[in-house]
């Protein structure tokens, strides 16, 4: 059995569980990227891309904002290990303070 590599964003949606309207916008905002289909022009996404929204899905539940997702999904620190790290202990401090 092979591996699907390419996915529409009605596929995608399903899969994901997300909205149509969310794929693109995280589209639009560089979080995820599409590829266009040449004939139709409609988004095409790779399977990596599925993967990235799952864990945008993960980060979202998690209540980090689009500016953090978008460094975690492209390692725009230096030390990404160390970045989430503090990331998700300021998050737990946050949720923490909020109960």
């Amino acid at each position: 059995m092979s591996k699907k590599t390419h996915y529409s964003i009605g596929e995608l949606s399903q899969i994901c569980n997300v909205s149509k309207k969310a794929l693109r916008f995280y589209d639009e905002k560089g979080l995820i990227s599409s590829q266009r289909h040449d004939c139709n022009n409609y988004r095409v996404y790779t399977h990596d891309e599925m993967l990235n929204v799952l864990v945008l899905k993960y980060y979202k539940q998690m209540g980090f904002k689009l500016d953090e997702m978008k460094d975690f999904l492209t390692g725009n620190s230096a030390n990404i290990p160390n970045f989430m790290g503090e990331a998700f202990d300021r998050k737990l401090a946050e949720i923490q303070k909020e109960q």
